[in-house]
């Protein structure tokens, strides 16, 4: 994790799951109820100029 996140800074990237906002319901991809975690686990990397 630590080596993407260098990587990302030093060449302009960002790490990103959506660029648009949703509705809570909507952004998280796992769910477990009896404990309330939650989890995204798609994310993707993007130039960071591309970003609004």
């Amino acid at each position: 994790g630590v080596l993407l996140l260098d990587f990302c800074a030093s060449h302009g990237l960002s790490i990103t799951n959506t660029m648009f906002e949703h509705k809570g319901v909507h952004q998280y991809t796992w769910y477990q109820d009896t404990l309330g975690r939650r989890s995204m686990i798609d994310f993707v990397v993007v130039s960071s100029d591309l970003r609004p």
